[in-house]
């Protein structure tokens, strides 16, 4: 770069940095953009270089009116952020690289390992029983796989622990909760209460309009899922809708309360969905619901959401034994 820069400035440029090029007395003409160009391949300048050249002539060119050709060389694949760390690592093993230059890339690592919710993808993997109730949660094991010290992964397991998802047993770490009967019932009684709230204050919120073409989508599409027998895309469309629901409500505390009870139950929602005429009874108090909520009567879509929630309480407790 110091070359390019004493180019530069014999050329014309009174200065290095980008925004004195705006003090150039005499416009860019295309012998010089094309001298810019011979040098930026000769120096083989990377993404910083380039673009620092690229911005010289975008300034110029506001100021003169001359906006000259030159021809931009997209930043080579290597280059690109998800690969840049690799190519330093690799770089550094091959040429014998010193510690403090190999620790920038090592450090690089570690900002984006810092930016993974270390709690949010194991709420989630918890919740879809890809960690089944009972899995062992080594904190050893965690902190390899995303790359981060055990401090970290103790404090996503704290605040697992806080939502109810994992229990610290003594001697044996952290164990995801199963979910007794008692805790099932207790979940439905809350959750049928948050679940009529929320769709009154979606209701109030919400202009009619909005609600409309969930509607159509309720009485079109999704009876087609039913009658198919797709139960994941109609679950997918379902929830879909009770975000959009959640976010109309616009109460944060009420949607952190239903996210928590959701990721404890989620997996027995499934369950009970599949059982027989749960799909269509389900998709009939839905459509209610919407009904209730495009009229703009938020107290009917209160308490038809209600019903929906101590209906899959009652078929919950007469398949108690196959569910849970």
């Amino acid at each position: 770069m110091r070359g390019l820069s004493t180019w530069l400035t014999s050329a014309g440029f009174p200065g290095r940095h980008p925004t004195q090029a705006a003090r150039l007395p005499q416009a860019l003409t295309p012998a010089t953009a094309a001298a810019i160009t011979r040098v930026s391949a000769q120096t083989r300048l990377r993404s910083l270089g380039a673009e620092y050249v690229y911005r010289i002539v975008d300034s110029i060119a506001v100021v003169t009116g001359n906006q000259p050709t030159i021809h931009r060389q997209p930043m080579p694949a290597e280059l690109t952020a998800p690969t840049r760390l690799r190519t330093v690592a690799a770089r550094a093993k091959s040429t014998g690289m010193s510690s403090s230059r190999a620790g920038v890339g090592a450090a690089a690592n570690s900002t984006v390992a810092a930016k993974t919710d270390l709690a949010a993808v194991l709420r989630e993997r918890i919740a879809s029983h890809e960690l089944p109730p009972g899995s062992k949660l080594a904190e050893t094991d965690l902190a390899q796989e995303f790359g981060v010290p055990r401090t970290r992964v103790r404090e996503a397991l704290a605040v697992l622990a806080q939502r109810g998802l994992v229990e610290r047993i003594p001697n044996r770490g952290a164990v995801v909760m199963r979910l007794e009967w008692s805790q099932a019932m207790h979940l439905y009684d809350l959750r049928e209460v948050l679940e009529g709230l929320c769709a009154r204050q979606a209701t109030i919120n919400g202009p009619a309009p909005r609600w409309e073409k969930a509607l159509a989508h309720f009485k079109g599409p999704m009876v087609q899922h039913v009658a198919a027998g797709d139960l994941d895309r109609y679950i997918a469309d379902y929830e879909a809708f009770r975000r959009e629901m959640i976010e109309a409500a616009g109460n944060p505390v009420l949607e952190q309360m239903l996210d928590s009870i959701l990721e404890r139950t989620q997996m027995l929602i499934r369950r009970i969905i599949i059982l027989p005429g749960r799909a269509e009874q389900g998709l009939a108090l839905h459509t209610a619901v919407l009904e209730a909520m495009c009229a703009g009567d938020a107290e009917r879509a209160e308490a038809l959401r209600r019903e929906t929630m101590r209906s899959a309480k009652v078929v919950l407790a007469r398949y108690q034994k196959y569910l849970l």
